[in-house]
């Protein structure tokens, strides 16, 4: 998998402090080099990467309109992808964690913290997760990285589905759209995609990868 990776994404491999971490994006970019080009066509080798001010890859000269976006955690990577509109995507390993007060007090809405606040134990902690992807994925469709506020924005409630963009305080006009959907990412897992368009529930495929790199 690595002979399918650029020179500057083998030297990002190679700085990698340990030997998991390493192997998972080696992965995880030789798999999404592999699903463009299948979409597109082509060898996985051919194509460009373009990467926005605040690291948001994109396809460099290709006449293609398909956007993608790529997340992992743990041992889960997710990539979406879709046409012609702006797509963000995240996972989350789901990991026991004391401060999830003080997190959701730092970068959730007023309105999503008195949902997790007002729970205990395993349903708080899923709450938690799920407003927490359902945020980042829609922070990195937009791709303004950490220069957007978490708390400039409000998710609708944990458990509702579909997940959806309720109120965006700096853009009124987000909501209509943006769509949000939670993403079943399995065990211990929680995952979340936003999309910049009115569409269907996005259709999700599971590979398990067996350790190749």
């Amino acid at each position: 998998m690595q002979a399918t990776l650029s020179e500057e994404e083998r030297a990002r491999a190679s700085r990698f402090r340990f030997e998991a971490d390493r192997r998972r994006f080696v992965i995880t970019r030789a798999n999404l080099r592999r699903l463009l080009g299948e979409y597109l066509g082509c060898c996985g080798t051919e194509i460009n990467f373009c990467y926005s001010s605040h690291g948001k890859p994109s396809l460099s000269e290709s006449a293609s309109d398909i956007r993608f976006n790529v997340t992992h955690s743990g041992d889960v990577a997710l990539l979406g992808f879709v046409q012609s509109c702006e797509i963000g995507i995240d996972v989350e390993q789901v990991r026991q964690n004391e401060e999830l007060d003080k997190l959701a007090e730092r970068f959730f809405s007023l309105r999503e913290r008195e949902q997790v606040l007002g729970l205990t134990g395993e349903e708080k902690q899923t709450a938690f997760y799920r407003i927490w992807t359902r945020k980042e994925a829609y922070v990195k469709a937009l791709g303004c990285g950490i220069s957007l506020a978490l708390d400039s924005f409000d998710t609708s409630q944990a458990g509702a589905k579909p997940a959806d963009l309720r109120v965006d305080h700096l853009d009124a006009a987000s909501p209509s759209r943006w769509r949000l959907w939670d993403v079943d990412a399995g065990e211990g897992y929680s995952g979340a995609v936003a999309v910049e368009a009115f569409m269907a529930e996005p259709r999700v495929c599971l590979w398990l990868a067996q350790d190749q790199a």
